[in-house]
């Protein structure tokens, strides 16, 4: 048994403990995922914590093996140009390849750093080296799920919901979720499938729901200067900030403004991100006999999407139903909510974690782009409620999502796991 570095003072729940956060990618790559990370690492030291990332190889090539980001050492796992294609090339092998070189990776660190607690991150790439690397130096491990493997594989069109490959990824992520010493999840959709999945005590699951850091997103003035150079001065803007995966639903929200545009002369949609709809996206605008009303900026730096955001008056999400949005709750929608803007969403379980009906935003049926015109007529309709509804969506956030009130979350769990020495299936 490994003794314990920062003994429990009787009575006391503070521990300064040494935890490993092992990540697939971090920042400076921007993503809801590195933005969650790159929050819990950032409140973890701020509460007294020690916290120390490893990323995977699918972090990219770096500039050092080991970066110091605002104080926190940040290992890479690096491998030659020459490796990384021939892994990508190797399929099921190349992934095989990868996890051992993470897990070499943490052996290391975890002799060079006195850690308490091995925190592995979805995907289940990062958690299976993680589980094994805790197990041989008799460590506490958590794993944090924000969404499934085999799920975000059906969406980018690598596998098939039900097929051979969906079925061992999903048997891999079931065995490691009844192996963690405890788990960690982003919203109920995920602990009710883990629940179903058998094997894990619902006591051992924790929801640590996406935050925001309430003072960056905060409301502000419109940004005129961007204003003027888009063409939006006096404009109502309706409009998308994220990532434009597939199962975003972008091009209905396209679809709903076209039908909306012929009756609101100044109506204008900015929808601002990059993925793997982008092309598709601005072909479908290109098409348009109101593309002149479209604007999409592609991929903006981090320190102008609250610009952006600032143009916005209607931010929409009109996620498709797929398992995954079923499941998963995005960040992006409690940004709009902290920035005080009015929000509409599709009625995919996901959203509705988020998103309650008149309270902080309303719904629409999930691919219904009458039902989606309908919503955002009756919102052009009544603008004088729109600064109320924003004040609402913000406090929604104050109350459930702060980032500093979420983490303290972790601090429990770490304790209990220290305090008790919890250990489940080796």
């Amino acid at each position: 048994m490994r003794p314990q570095l920062f003994p429990l003072v009787s009575g006391d729940t503070h521990y300064p403990m040494n935890v490993l956060h092992v990540l697939n990618d971090s920042i400076p790559l921007i993503s809801g995922y590195s933005s969650r990370a790159k929050a819990i690492v950032t409140e973890q030291a701020q509460l007294g914590m020690h916290p120390v990332v490893v990323t995977s190889v699918r972090q990219g090539p770096t500039p050092e093996a080991v970066e110091s980001i605002d104080g926190t050492p940040y290992y890479r796992t690096m491998v030659p140009d020459w490796l990384s294609s021939w892994m990508r090339r190797l399929g099921p092998l190349g992934i095989g390849v990868e996890t051992a070189l993470l897990e070499r990776r943490i052996r290391a660190i975890l002799r060079k750093e006195a850690i308490d607690i091995i925190h592995a991150h979805s995907p289940v790439l990062c958690a299976f080296p993680a589980w094994i690397a805790a197990r041989r130096f008799d460590l506490p491990f958590v794993y944090e799920i924000r969404a499934f493997w085999e799920d975000a594989a059906v969406d980018r069109g690598r596998t098939k919901e039900g097929d051979l490959r969906y079925r061992l990824t999903r048997g891999l992520e079931t065995a490691i979720i009844r192996r963690a010493d405890k788990i960690v999840v982003i919203c109920e959709g995920l602990k009710r499938d883990i629940i179903a999945r058998g094997g894990v005590p619902p006591s051992a699951i924790h929801v640590v729901r996406n935050g925001v850091d309430v003072r960056r997103f905060a409301p502000q003035p419109k940004d005129e200067a961007l204003a003027a150079r888009l063409g939006l001065e006096d404009a109502v803007v309706v409009g998308f900030v994220g990532t434009f995966y597939a199962f975003e639903g972008l091009s209905l929200l396209i679809e709903a403004l076209e039908r909306l545009m012929e009756d609101h002369p100044r109506l204008f949609g900015l929808i601002v991100g990059y993925g793997q709809t982008e092309a598709a996206l601005k072909r479908r605008v290109e098409s348009s006999r109101f593309r002149s009303r479209f604007h999409l900026p592609g991929k903006v730096p981090r320190d102008e999407v609250a610009a952006y955001y600032s143009l916005i008056d209607v931010c929409v999400y009109p996620r498709e139903r797929r398992r995954i949005t079923e499941l998963v709750t995005p960040l992006k929608p409690l940004e709009a909510m902290a920035m005080q803007k009015v929000v509409v969403a599709s009625d995919v379980g996901g959203l509705r974690e988020l998103v309650h009906e008149g309270e902080n935003g309303f719904l629409f049926r999930a691919g219904d782009a009458s039902d989606l015109v309908r919503v955002l007529r009756r919102l052009l309709e009544r603008r004088e409620t729109w600064l109320q509804i924003g004040r609402s969506a913000r406090q929604s956030v104050i109350d459930r999502h702060r980032w500093d009130d979420l983490c303290q979350e972790y601090r429990r769990v770490y304790a209990d796991m220290m305090r008790h020495d919890i250990r489940r299936t080796p």
